[in-house]
């Protein structure tokens, strides 16, 4: 993998200590592929990972949390959070990845987080750090 920037010194300088890894989720069968990278970029960082939840409504957020708290029942130390308000759009979900300050985030190309088309300057604003796009 090339073009890969740990920014864990920036964070630290800005006052945050080690920057959190985020994995995106929005398939719960992406769950350990998207776990499993996050961990090895943070454990060559030291860093946290945190997974975090993004879907077109809120019945499908709260079933998507579900699935993926049973996915991660044998690691209860992983937190889970929810992306902004379920069905929010780019921009809401943008914000709130921008409000857990990650220090790298890895989504799925042709998601809610990263969409196949359309408008990606609020996800390229709201991020101060690298981006890892998967299929």
């Amino acid at each position: 993998m090339t073009g890969v920037v740990d920014r864990r010194a920036r964070a630290a300088a800005r006052g945050q200590g080690a920057a959190r890894r985020l994995a995106a989720v929005e398939d719960p069968e992406r769950v350990t592929g998207m776990l499993r990278t996050a961990e090895r970029l943070a454990g060559a960082s030291r860093s946290d990972v945190v997974l975090a939840v993004a879907a077109a409504s809120r019945a499908a957020q709260s079933w998507l949390r579900t699935e993926v708290a049973h996915a991660m029942e044998d690691r209860p130390a992983v937190p889970i959070v929810e992306l902004g308000r379920a069905g929010g759009g780019a921009g809401v979900i943008a914000e709130a990845l921008r409000q857990l300050r990650p220090g790298f985030v890895i989504a799925e190309h042709g998601g809610l987080v990263v969409p196949r088309e359309g408008d990606f300057r609020p996800l390229g604003v709201a991020l101060g750090c690298p981006l890892l796009v998967v299929r």
